[in-house]
């Protein structure tokens, strides 16, 4: 939706000036109950307050990830979300120390030891069998974080469904058990660098047997080297194990191909289980014969909060519609449209979010016109950061218009000076790089506050935040204006999403002068590139940030593509719009942008050297070969400063 070049700051303040499309019908033969009309906007008392929000930083650090169980589900049970790289854990299990079972010291300071239930009690059994083989403990590293996520010694690990377990280790010297300090590597003569541990072969083949053997979990792999797999199906051949066990096993253990040798640890992984699979949980690779996996969970899952969506209940219904973004299709976006007129605010809510989740730039219009009728806070909320999302030429200009209003001291006959739209300017997916992906930090969000109250300047700081998911460049002029705001958070957060849309980050990082200086000086730098740049299309800008930071890109086509995969490895806003434009020239998913740049960036480099022949492509160069170590290299160095 358009609002013809002006957004009248009236609009902002009565929040009812106009009703909305009617939503699009949902599934069929669903019963769905019809939307209800919203209530009536507050009054156009210019002095009414709109948004009043705490800080984002605030919000994130006091949020944990709820999940959105339906109707007959066992409450508080775990689960993974999503796949091992860049998922999530929902009510993760704490893996508790006891005689037979223990965390390495510096793994213990990290408190990653949370993982779900099938995981832990994997770990937990076989501790348990080496402990009464042996009377010695199961050293583990990491697990992963309660809510899951990134962690920074690890690719993956983010779903709860990993686990470094340690060797087990005989003193060279005495030849007896040794007590690990930390995940030591063994070479292949099975000794440590400073040859005073040996790679005790007998009591670490009782470990992978006992993780083999438990049927509580599906083990997809055991990630070890070739060499020290070589010892220890030598041992279990010579020790007269089951062919079963000893075959199976060696399937299991394996050496991975891209990643590091595993000459220091046991990598062990489990597949989705059942309920795992019912919230969203992928499994990735390889799928072995004896797997116990459940696919079609996932749509039984869809099907019944489908159903759910029906019930009298809010709450239920706020839940389908958030189980739904987890694990629905496009198919759902039309009943998360629909229920943006739901009269409870917290369902409306999780209809905004699911379309966000689900949906692509052009159902942007819908939460628009949702936008300009809603009258409760966190839904207003919620919108703007799904329009932001979504993106596209008209979230550009809702942004733009919004900054403007709210940045106006007048009330009424306020009008932004129009902006024309370039009709080929890409709607590139711009995302916010403290989140790997946003929709799924909000589809595991806790129940809404709706108390909040609403001022122009909050909505500004909403907005100015969210602006940087547009991708479209009507928003910079305003963006620039709110540089020097009296509330540096504000200009800050406005120099940020510049620094995106533009792809020029302008502002002095340098503490010897003020911030709010700095800013000023920003605007300075930034009114001058406007003045050079400002007729460019979204595709100019991108080319002008690149050339500036010395990449060797005429258009954003085929041809840059190497070049564009070597600025992944840059700063963030370059790092971004780079493999924001591979994922678009390619037809790549989207959550590749929004990844980490270094998980990103491997996978845009794996697709690329795969179909480097059927694209026509040259042979990278070493620095563009290079680029994806790189980045997953400055991503250690700024997780290690955190």
């Amino acid at each position: 939706m358009r609002f013809g070049g002006w957004f009248p700051v009236a609009v902002l303040l009565s929040l009812g000036c106009s009703a909305p499309e009617p939503p699009p019908a949902p599934h069929a033969g669903e019963n769905v109950p019809p939307p209800v009309a919203p209530a009536a906007g507050p009054t156009s008392d210019p002095l009414m307050p709109l948004l009043d929000l705490p800080s984002a930083e605030a919000a994130m650090a006091r949020a944990t990830s709820s999940f959105p169980f339906l109707e007959g589900e066992p409450e508080g049970a775990s689960v993974s979300i999503g796949d091992t790289t860049h998922g999530r854990l929902a009510n993760g299990r704490e893996l508790t120390e006891s005689a037979s079972l223990k965390i390495l010291p510096r793994q213990k300071e990290r408190d990653l030891r949370y993982g779900t239930e099938q995981l832990v009690a994997l770990l937990s059994h076989a501790g348990t069998a080496l402990f009464e083989k042996t009377q010695t403990p199961l050293w583990v590293g990491n697990l992963g974080r309660r809510d899951g996520g990134d962690i920074e010694w690890s690719v993956s690990h983010n779903a709860g469904r990993d686990a470094d377990v340690a060797f087990c280790y005989r003193d060279v010297a005495t030849g007896k058990p040794a007590t690990p300090k930390d995940l030591v590597q063994i070479f292949q003569d099975g000794l440590s660098k400073d040859k005073t541990l040996a790679f005790d072969t007998a009591r670490t083949w009782v470990v992978v047997k006992a993780l083999v053997e438990f049927q509580g979990a599906s083990l997809q792999y055991l990630f070890i080297s070739d060499a020290l797999k070589k010892k220890l199906l030598e041992h279990a051949r010579t020790i007269k194990e089951p062919a079963a066990i000893i075959e199976r096993a060696a399937e299991l253990l394996r050496q991975p191909g891209a990643a590091a040798a595993h000459d220091d640890h046991l990598h062990v992984r489990v597949y989705c289980s059942q309920m795992d699979a019912a919230g969203g949980c992928r499994d990735q690779g390889v799928v072995h014969p004896f797997a116990k996996t459940f696919e079609a969970e996932r749509e039984k899952a869809a099907g019944k909060a489908r159903k759910q969506l029906a019930d009298a209940r809010p709450t239920r219904r706020r839940r389908a519609l958030l189980r739904l973004g987890l694990v629905g299709d496009a198919r759902d976006v039309p009943a998360g449209l629909s229920y943006l007129a739901d009269p409870a605010p917290e369902v409306r809510v999780a209809a905004s979010e699911l379309v966000a989740a689900l949906g692509k730039d052009e159902h942007t219009p819908k939460l628009i016109d949702r936008f300009q009728v809603e009258d409760d806070s966190a839904v207003l909320a919620a919108l703007v950061e799904s329009i932001g999302f979504l993106g596209g030429k008209d979230a550009g200009v809702f942004f733009r218009d919004v900054l403007l209003a709210t940045a106006s001291a007048e009330v009424l006959g306020f009008s932004a000076k129009a902006i024309p739209l370039d009709a080929a300017t890409a709607p590139y997916f711009l995302g916010l790089a403290s989140d790997p992906y946003p929709p799924m930090r909000s589809l595991l969000a806790p129940t809404p506050v709706v108390d909040l109250t609403f001022d122009r300047s909050a909505l500004q700081r909403l907005s100015v935040r969210a602006v940087r998911h547009a991708g479209s460049i009507e928003p910079i002029e305003a963006l620039v204006d709110a540089l020097d705001e009296r509330e540096t958070s504000i200009g800050l957060e406005a120099a940020r999403s510049l620094a995106f849309l533009t792809n020029h980050d302008l502002l002095e990082t340098a503490e010897a002068r003020s911030l709010s200086v700095r800013l000023v000086e920003a605007k300075g730098r930034y009114q001058k590139l406007l003045a050079q740049n400002g007729k460019l299309a979204r595709e100019g800008w991108l080319i002008s940030g690149f050339s500036k930071r010395g990449y060797k890109i005429k258009a954003l086509d085929k041809a840059a593509s190497w070049e564009l995969l070597r600025a992944a490895a840059d700063e963030p806003h370059i790092s971004y719009n780079a493999r924001a434009v591979l994922t678009k020239l390619f037809d790549q998913p989207r959550e590749i942008a929004h990844y980490g740049m270094g998980d990103g960036c491997r996978l845009l480099y794996r697709f690329l050297s795969d179909k480097r022949s059927e694209l026509s492509l040259a042979r990278p160069n070493e620095a563009q070969r290079g680029a994806c170590w790189k980045a997953r290299s400055k991503e250690k160095e700024a997780a290690a400063l955190d």
